[in-house]
C-alpha cells in the first residue's frame, strides 16, 4: 500500500473506537441543528404553501453547509496532522520510528492519512446529508459532488502542510502557530493578488484556483459571475487539480526532507552534553 502500515493499523484500529461513532454521529446533528436554523431564518412563523420556497430553502441550505464544513475540513485536517507528528515528537516515539526499516514515503503519508482518517468519515457521512437537500430543490447533484470534491482536496492539502510543517518543527506551539498563520496567508495572499493585479496579469487566474472558498462559492452561486446567455456549466475541476497538485509538491518536499529534519540537532547537543557529564562527573 502507498501509506504503509502506518495507515494500515490506523483503519483496523480507529473504527473499534467509540469516539469514532460519538464524532460521527456529532457531526450529523449538528448539521440537522443548522438545517433548523436555517429553516427558521428563511421561514420564521410563515406557512410554507408552493415548491419554490422548499427550492429557496434548499439552496441555503446547501450554501452554509458547504461553507461551514470547508471551513471545519480546512482547520482540522491541518490541526490532526500537525498535532498527531508533534505527540510522536513530544513522546520521543518518532525517532524509534525513523529507527525502523520504514520508507520516507510510508512515514509521510501514513501520518497524513491517519491523520485524514477521521474527516474523510465526516466528509463521507454528510453526503446522505447533501443528498436529503438534493430532494428539496434548489440544488443539482453536480453541485454536491464538486462541493464535496473541493472539501476533500482542500482537507488533504491543508494536512499535507499541516504535516509539513510538524516535521518540520520541533516546538508544538510553533508546529500549530506556523501552520494556522500560514495558512491563513496563503489565502490572504492569493485573494490581495487576484483582487489587485488580476486583469493586469491573467496567469494569477491560474493561482486563483488555489482558494478553495473562491472555488466554493462559484459552485454555491453559479449565477453569481455568469453575465451571458450561454449555458450555465458547474465544473471546479480546475480548482480541484490546482489543489491536487499543491498536495503533490508539499508531500514530495517533506519526503525528501523528512530525515534531514529529523532527528532535530538539540537532541544531538543534549545527548552530547549527558555523555560530557557522566564522563567529568566524580566517582564516588
Amino acid at each position: 500500500m502507498l501509506a504503509g502500515p502506518i495507515f494500515s493499523r490506523e483503519v483496523l484500529t480507529s473504527p473499534r473506537q467509540f469516539k469514532h461513532f460519538l464524532t460521527r454521529s456529532g457531526y450529523i446533528t449538528i448539521l440537522f441543528v443548522l438545517m433548523y436554523t436555517v429553516g427558521q431564518t428563511t421561514f420564521g412563523l410563515q406557512e410554507v404553501r408552493n415548491i419554490g420556497d422548499y427550492a429557496v430553502y434548499g439552496n441555503r441550505l446547501f450554501q452554509v453547509f458547504s461553507l461551514v464544513q470547508l471551513s471545519l475540513v480546512l482547520f482540522f485536517s491541518m490541526i490532526f496532522a500537525a498535532s498527531c507528528i508533534a505527540q510522536e515528537k513530544d513522546k520521543k516515539t518518532l525517532i524509534l520510528l525513523l529507527m525502523t526499516d520504514l520508507r520516507n514515503r510510508e512515514l509521510v503519508l501514513g501520518k497524513l492519512f491517519s491523520s485524514f482518517l477521521i474527516m474523510g468519515v465526516l466528509i463521507a457521512s454528510s453526503i446522505p446529508v447533501f443528498l436529503f437537500i438534493h430532494f428539496l430543490g434548489g440544488v443539482t447533484l453536480e453541485q454536491i459532488g464538486w462541493s464535496i470534491a473541493i472539501c476533500t482536496i482542500a482537507a488533504i492539502a491543508a494536512g499535507s502542510w499541516g504535516a509539513l510543517v510538524a516535521y518540520w518543527k520541533e516546538s508544538t506551539f510553533q508546529t500549530l502557530t506556523i501552520s494556522l498563520l500560514g495558512l491563513l496567508i496563503m489565502i490572504g495572499s492569493v485573494e490581495a493578488l487576484y483582487g489587485l493585479f488580476g486583469e493586469q496579469f491573467p496567469f494569477l487566474k491560474q493561482i486563483a484556483l488555489l482558494n478553495p472558498y473562491r472555488s466554493m462559492n462559484d459552485i454555491v452561486n453559479p449565477l453569481g459571475s455568469h453575465f451571458s446567455l450561454d449555458p450555465v456549466t458547474i465544473s471546479a475541476f480546475d480548482s480541484v487539480f490546482a489543489l491536487f497538485c499543491l498536495s503533490v509538491v508539499i508531500n514530495v518536499v517533506t519526503i525528501f526532507q523528512v530525515r534531514k529534519w529529523n532527528p532535530s540537532r538539540s537532541i544531538f547537543h543534549a545527548a552530547k552534553d549527558s555523555d560530557e557529564n557522566a564522563i567529568y562527573a566524580p566517582s564516588k
